[in-house]
């Protein structure tokens, strides 16, 4: 696996498994929840390019990004949750 490289000292970033995920953890998630990129920076958070940059080892998710990203893992059905509120706030932000 490629771990990113540091871009101040040039030196491999390693991951711990029960800290963070890697980023081809990170892009498995994603497609096994069936999402964009795009879509999972919109319901998980991060932005439209968010997970462009994880799954490309650009940068670290956080560390809540990750746990969500384990429950969702975990319990795939959850996601329905994170769409429903999303409806909701787009509804609320449309009125």
């Amino acid at each position: 696996m490629n771990n990113p490289i540091c871009h101040e000292c040039g030196q491999e970033i390693a991951f711990e498994p029960e800290n963070l995920l890697p980023p081809a953890e990170v892009r498995r998630i994603r497609r096994k929840l069936r999402l964009t990129q795009a879509k999972a920076g919109a319901l998980l958070g991060g932005g439209p390019n968010a997970f462009h940059k994880y799954e490309s080892g650009a940068i670290l998710p956080s560390q809540a990004i990750c746990s969500t990203l384990y429950i969702l893992d975990e319990f795939p059905d959850a996601l329905a949750v994170l769409r429903r509120r999303a409806e909701r706030n787009r509804k609320h932000v449309g009125r």
